[in-house]
């Protein structure tokens, strides 16, 4: 299943469907999600998601994409892996 920002194709339990402000249907993957939610709350760029179902989608997507996966994406995962939290990439 495509993410409606980025373009690139997800096993379709990675992608969340959602409803945007202006009305139209997107579907977004977990590096979108997160990189969106950190900057409509003005968060710095590698905060992770909170919740831990979130994170570990975001962790899964990361690990699909593997070499692809956007730089910073692999920062976060990384940084998860080193404080002992979720497995990492």
């Amino acid at each position: 299943m495509e993410c409606t920002n980025c373009g690139r194709d997800f096993p379709k339990e990675l992608i969340a469907p959602m409803n945007s402000s202006e009305g139209h249907h997107v579907r977004l993957c977990p590096i979108c999600a997160l990189k969106l939610r950190n900057v409509i709350h003005d968060l710095p760029k590698l905060t992770p998601f909170e919740g831990p179902k979130a994170h570990q989608m975001f962790l899964a997507a990361v690990r699909y994409l593997g070499h692809r996966a956007p730089k910073w994406a692999k920062k976060v995962a990384k940084r998860s892996k080193a404080e002992g939290g979720d497995d990492g990439v």
